[in-house]
């Protein structure tokens, strides 16, 4: 490492990059990096050598609470990642830079400054280098040709996903399925951490607000992140990054004025397609599935459906069916579908016959006598919008099923929005 010369150099950068990819590997790097060994690759001039050990001290960064995340030392390497994307030694198709940015950028993005520098506007400080904003640049990377079976694919995935999402959800969803909840988890944490901790860690939680996200999400979708995502998906990408790519587009849809830019570039009929060509084969591929279709249910909770071709339009009715059908989705996931489903039924009687023709009687009626509260309402509220269809209307002339309705509509004292739908109904 401190030899000075290039050959030895760039090899010990390639054999640190790879330790810090292995938790073995890491506890041997520890020293090195706390000793200054690394600072001799990290100030070489050559970005052969300097890429390498960058990626290194991120990847140490993300997974050890030792190694200090001091701002300047994060813009820094910020700052070299992005002179790697636009390093494509004068023209030559050797991709081997943009991929070890792209892998920088991955591991420095699940730091909240880092997102927010990307999503503002951060340029490379390189005065050798024209640059666009970093995040245009990682756009115009995932619509090169060949992007999606690309080594840095999985990177850009990533990078979008975790710029689309606070530090608190990713913990919230890190919990989904426990026998632990994320309240009693930060209990027992706190026992252990000291003042000086607990304000540092609400600190960097306030850094990542609600707020902070939307206004990210914001400048993403005006950047065309969305249709870089719809690129990726469309090439032949990999399961685990398909994976990531969707997650991207589930998280970026929570933002309402987002929602119409993701339909403009394609990413409701992405999903579409990737629901009908994927079909519920591997635990993996059933995830994917599940991730789009819960994507086009808050593409369309709020949307305007005269905006949809009809293809559109009545081609999401049976996912979002699907996805209040699975018995893995979870209590949003089915009362995002339902608003959704709301939302198409009270366009005309084309989705309403679509509705019925793929079961949903049957599946609303179901949903209706969840547990969840929320859920019981919207789904009394979209089986509601049905009316005046014929089968509905035979459906709820049923002694049985008006007798039910009744008592739906008379429980107002515990939940009132429920029993309101439901004698609206009758």
């Amino acid at each position: 490492i401190e030899s000075g010369y290039f050959r030895e150099m760039f090899i010990a950068s390639e054999i640190v990059a790879s330790c810090a990819l292995s938790d073995k590997g890491r506890v041997f790097l520890q020293p090195l990096l706390e000793s200054g060994t690394l600072d001799f690759l990290l100030e070489s001039d050559n970005t052969e050598i300097s890429s390498g050990a960058a990626s290194a001290v991120a990847k140490l960064g993300m997974s050890s609470k030792l190694v200090p995340k001091d701002e300047g030392e994060m813009v820094s390497m910020l700052q070299l990642a992005i002179d790697l994307l636009y390093d494509n030694h004068q023209g030559s198709e050797d991709q081997t830079s943009i991929e070890r940015g792209v892998e920088i950028l991955s591991f420095l993005t699940s730091v909240t400054m880092i997102k927010d520098e990307l999503a503002h506007g951060f340029k490379s400080s390189n005065r050798l280098q024209q640059t666009a904003p970093a995040l245009e640049r990682l756009v115009e990377l995932a619509s090169l040709s060949g992007a999606p079976e690309s080594r840095y694919a999985y990177g850009l995935a990533v990078a979008f996903s975790l710029m689309s999402v606070s530090v608190e959800s990713l913990r919230k969803e890190a919990f989904e399925g426990k026998d632990i909840t994320l309240e009693e988890y930060n209990q027992l944490q706190s026992l252990a951490k000291t003042q000086e901790e607990k304000q540092q860690s609400q600190k960097e939680e306030d850094k990542d607000s609600e707020v902070s996200v939307r206004a990210r999400i914001r400048k993403m979708a005006a950047a065309n992140v969305p249709r870089a995502i719809v690129k990726l998906l469309d090439g032949d990408a990999s399961e685990s990054t398909q994976e990531q790519l969707v997650i991207a587009m589930c998280r970026m849809a929570v933002e309402e004025t987002a929602r119409g830019i993701m339909i403009q570039q394609g990413c409701l009929t992405s999903c579409l397609k990737m629901d009908k060509d994927m079909g519920n084969g591997s635990e993996l591929q059933k995830k994917i599935v599940r991730f789009c279709r819960h994507c086009i249910a808050k593409l369309l909770i709020t949307t305007n459906p005269l905006v949809l071709t009809n293809a559109q339009l009545l081609g999401c009715i049976k996912p979002l069916l699907l996805l209040l059908h699975d018995n893995d989705s979870t209590d949003l996931q089915r009362f995002e579908a339902l608003l959704s489903l709301t939302n198409l039924a009270s366009t005309g009687e084309a989705t309403k016959n679509k509705i019925v023709s793929e079961k949903g009687l049957s599946i609303l009626n179901y949903a209706m006598f969840s547990e969840h509260e929320m859920v019981r309402r919207a789904a009394t509220e979209a089986m509601s919008n049905l009316f005046p269809h014929c089968d509905f209307v035979s459906f709820l002339e049923a002694p049985e099923h008006l007798k039910l309705w009744v008592a739906f509509a008379c429980d107002f004292e515990d939940n009132f929005e429920c029993p309101r739908a439901a004698a609206g109904c009758l």
